[in-house]
């Protein structure tokens, strides 16, 4: 391979890993409030600016009880909670910041799941 199409070749493949990014540059994600019977999750953000009064997503943690505790009401009314003692499931949520998104699994009360998504792509509260 001659060294002038070694550049190209590198500067194309450069070029293809590049592209993807610059097309999300600016990408907003509004996620809002969806409860179902074994899930809940939304964007603080979105949930925040939203102009439905009724709608939200919380989560705390009680660490004088070593316990957390997330609660969700969606657009439609649906109400979901949890609670969860689990020492990873805590540490999540108590790294949650007003423009993350938040998704949790639920059992019979207890959070089976916490999954926290963070990006620039979040609405910002």
């Amino acid at each position: 391979m001659t060294p002038n199409l070694r550049k190209l070749t590198v500067l194309a493949s450069l070029g293809l890993m590049i592209a993807p990014a610059a097309a999300l540059a600016g990408q907003v994600q509004n996620e809002r409030v969806q409860v179902s019977s074994t899930s809940m999750g939304g964007s603080f953000g979105s949930t925040f600016n939203s102009s439905n009064s009724s709608e939200y997503i919380a989560c705390t943690d009680y660490s004088d009880f070593g316990i957390a505790f997330c609660s969700a009401r969606d657009a439609a009314g649906d109400y979901g909670s949890c609670s969860t003692s689990n020492a990873t499931q805590r540490s999540l949520i108590r790294s949650l910041s007003d423009s993350d998104t938040v998704y949790i699994g639920r059992s019979g009360g207890s959070c089976s799941y916490v999954r926290v998504k963070k990006g620039s792509m979040n609405e910002p509260k």
